[in-house]
């Protein structure tokens, strides 16, 4: 129950959600760890692609869905506290989980004690320490900024949208097309500064800022157009990525295929779809939920563990996704009588 905006009384909030969001983020977290393993051909990349921008839509939506009844500021600001501090605990708990490889995996300590731990709170903060982390970190900084643009600073949606999309291109233009723009003076000047503080442009904050803007819009838009149309349009810019990937390989060579055009609108109109279809009874909705999580936030490190020792990728890849299970599984089991390990999901 939320309070009404006219009176401060409580007025029902509309479910948000579903089994549906369920199905789609262990889905999701499938791609995510098929697309880091390597095994699939680069066809597939494009809609592996897809996974972290719907990941980033996926948790604004929910996030501004229950701000938008909430007309006290005061409360609103409760609610972003404890949404950033729910991630950040989630953030940390892997990070300590997993504080041994991926001190080995990021060789922090070859920089001697002071810096390796200058370079490890770098990292935490702006960058990764897990291959998952700055997703998190990015959700945490991104949903503040634009939060704060929209309810303290009063900017427009247009204005922010516009200043996130610029943000995004630039990430583009770093990554997927560098060399198409490079050089120039935003890759020789700016690129190297921002890439000593923070880190890669497009595994940061700043490629986040797009999604979470477009999460944001749609939790506050009434749709209209049929799931039968969406699904056309996202057929249709589905097919278009693919063809704007393929060109991007054929023709120059890439730093990263993070970020690409084609995203911008083929994500938006899936997520849209999602949200327009019917949902599905399932029992096990929360389980797939805590699992996709896991799987998550988990996946990298064990790529990178039996990487050390087997050389066959698809050996990695099917003993990553039962480690993934087997991990989640004892998790999810042991959290009822140990508390912390709920932070993990």
């Amino acid at each position: 129950m939320e309070p009404d905006t006219k009176t401060g009384s409580l007025q029902a909030q509309p479910k948000i959600g579903g089994n549906k969001f369920d199905i789609l983020k262990i889905v999701l977290s499938f791609f995510i760890l098929c697309l880091h393993s390597g095994i699939f051909s680069l066809s597939f990349r494009p809609l592996f692609r897809m996974a972290v921008p719907l990941f980033f839509i996926m948790s604004s939506y929910f996030f501004f869905s229950k701000l938008r009844y909430i007309s006290d500021a005061k409360e609103r600001g409760h609610a972003l506290a404890k949404y950033l501090k729910r991630i950040f605990f989630l953030l940390l708990f892997w990070t300590i989980l997993f504080i041994v490889p991926n001190t080995l995996q990021r060789e922090w300590y070859v920089h001697g004690f002071p810096r390796a731990l200058l370079y490890a709170l770098q990292a935490f903060c702006l960058n990764s320490t897990f291959m998952a982390s700055w997703f998190l970190s990015s959700t945490i900084i991104s949903t503040a900024i634009i939060y704060w643009a929209i309810y303290k600073a009063r900017i427009p949606d247009w204005v922010t949208m516009s200043i996130s999309l610029v943000l995004y291109l630039f990430c583009c233009g770093t990554s997927t097309y560098y060399s198409v723009v490079s050089p120039n003076w935003a890759t020789q000047h700016i690129l190297p500064i921002y890439s000593i503080i923070i880190g890669q442009p497009h595994l940061s904050f700043i490629t986040a800022l797009v999604w979470i803007m477009i999460g944001k819009m749609i939790a506050y838009a009434d749709i209209k157009v049929s799931w039968r149309m969406l699904l056309f349009l996202s057929l249709t810019f589905f097919i278009i990525a693919h063809l704007e990937y393929y060109m991007i390989y054929r023709t120059h060579r890439i730093w990263s295929d993070d970020c690409f055009l084609s995203l911008l609108i083929a994500c938006p109109l899936i997520f849209m779809l999602v949200i327009r279809v019917g949902d599905v009874s399932i029992s096990y909705a929360k389980l797939l939920r805590k699992m996709s999580v896991i799987i998550f936030c988990s996946h990298g490190t064990f790529l990178w563990i039996y990487r050390q020792f087997i050389d066959s990728p698809y050996t990695v890849f099917f003993l990553t996704l039962l480690s993934c299970v087997v991990v989640g599984m004892v998790i999810i089991h042991l959290s009822d009588k140990f508390r912390i390990l709920r932070y993990s999901h």
